[in-house]
């Protein structure tokens, strides 16, 4: 489980004008996978998500990546399938597919360590994004 804040100060809770990701979980916590037959174990991600805004309804969208000092997803990224919900949970199935596999081939050559205490990839989001109505 991670945690977040407001912003990179970690404002207190009460003055976040923006919605913010308090935490994010993946079930299984370790995805198992197979370098050899380049597969990958399917991962439920879920993103516990506080937002300011009065909203019953969100649009959430999310990129996985190589993990970078920036937090930000560059070119070489998996974009995931834009999920709704409600303010409080969005929830992200990462399916094993081609495109994920050489996504973790790809960290693991770029990562420094070669895959010592596992390989990382990086979930970058946005969200929420409001849904708009027809009014």
């Amino acid at each position: 489980m991670a945690l977040a804040a407001c912003t990179p100060s970690f404002e207190s809770a009460s003055t976040c004008a923006t919605s913010a990701s308090w935490a994010i979980a993946t079930e299984p916590p370790e995805a198992f996978v197979d370098l050899d037959k380049k597969t990958v174990q399917a991962v439920h991600v879920r993103v516990l998500v506080a937002d300011p805004a009065a909203r019953a309804q969100l649009e959430a969208s999310a990129s996985l990546c190589f993990p970078t000092d920036d937090r930000l997803c560059g070119d070489q990224r998996l974009d995931l399938q834009p999920q709704h919900g409600e303010v409080g949970e969005v929830a992200f199935d990462v399916q094993p597919s081609g495109q994920l596999a050489a996504l973790v081939v790809g960290a693991l050559q770029d990562d420094k360590l070669k895959g010592l205490g596992g390989i990382r990839v990086q979930l970058s989001g946005r969200w929420p994004t409001p849904i708009r109505t027809g009014r």
